[in-house]
């Protein structure tokens, strides 16, 4: 499958005469080390950077694919679908469905995918290991080689999201003084999500839903209320945008957590509460349900 796809972008680079970092350009779309690897036949691009890679040569796509396909297959999206849509809500079953999806993805297909997918994958990984464990060393690696690159791009795609849901992980665990703790682009980040909002694809914000909500705990956790509401009304804009509810109790949750600490408001809170509790009954969700009265009562102490 395209194992040529290296040999003649190197061989067509080196005809142009252009260097690898004079390939790259800044990195923003396509690393140095990325197109090492790819020239190397040690990896396969995803169809952007493929893209990318053949209008830096000005040729068509189709003379480096030999008009094979880049497509990924359809089994592993769903499964990659379910990874990132599905929250757990800390179930054990839920827990145990996505670690087997990952088993999955990892025995069938993960050899064969591109090199930026498998970055995707071992991110989503680690981001659900260091949350389940509340350890951040499964995650450090990964922003220890793509953190510089990720902090350059002028506009975030769906992997972006993905790997700035991990980095908000890290904040949330390790703090605001750790290794990674850039002040001045997390500061930028809700700024970016609003400028780019309209272009994003659907599956795009699903993901920025669950970066949000990230967002949402830590501003929440550190009382930075000036975002607060924006980010909340953003949230709301998504799910009805995408009318993909699945995060709503966990926004919910966010919301009565607001009203009780920050607006002492237990009646606003409540409402917050019986519309999570709603959403759990009408999904016939037992175990949501249990934990939503379960969450409510401790923080009324009740």
């Amino acid at each position: 499958m395209l194992k040529n796809f290296g040999i003649k972008v190197k061989q067509l680079r080196m005809d142009k005469g252009m260097t690898r970092e004079e390939f790259c350009e800044d990195e923003s779309e396509l690393s140095v080390r990325q197109l090492a690897r790819i020239e190397l036949g040690d990896s396969l691009p995803n169809l952007k950077k493929a893209i990318f890679i053949a209008k830096r040569l000005n040729i068509m796509l189709s003379i480096l694919t030999d008009g094979e396909t880049l497509e990924l297959p359809k089994e592993y999206l769903k499964l990659k679908h379910y990874i990132i849509k599905i929250p757990t809500y800390s179930d054990s079953e839920r827990l145990a469905t996505k670690e087997n999806y990952f088993d999955l993805i990892y025995e069938e297909y993960y050899d064969n995918l591109p090199e930026v997918e498998k970055l995707v994958i071992d991110t989503l990984q680690a981001t659900h290991d260091s949350l389940v464990t509340e350890n951040f060393n499964f995650g450090a690696g990964i922003l220890g080689d793509y953190f510089e690159q990720l902090k350059r791009k002028v506009r975030f795609d769906e992997n972006d999201l993905v790997l700035i849901n991990l980095y908000l992980t890290y904040l949330d665990l390790e703090g605001f003084n750790g290794e990674f703790s850039d002040e001045y682009f997390y500061d930028g980040l809700f700024e970016s999500f609003k400028n780019q909002f309209q272009d994003f694809t659907i599956d795009e914000l699903i993901i920025l839903n669950q970066v949000l909500i990230t967002m949402y705990a830590l501003v929440l956790k550190n009382k930075s209320l000036t975002k607060m509401e924006e980010i909340l009304k953003m949230i709301d804009h998504i799910m009805e945008r995408t009318k993909d509810f699945s995060r709503l109790p966990i926004q919910k949750i966010l919301e009565w957590k607001y009203q009780l600490c920050i607006e002492e408001n237990e009646s606003r809170a409540k409402d917050s509460y019986n519309k999570a509790l709603l959403f759990a009954q009408m999904t016939d969700d037992k175990y949501l349900e249990e934990q939503l009265i379960v969450e409510w009562n401790k923080d009324t102490k009740k």
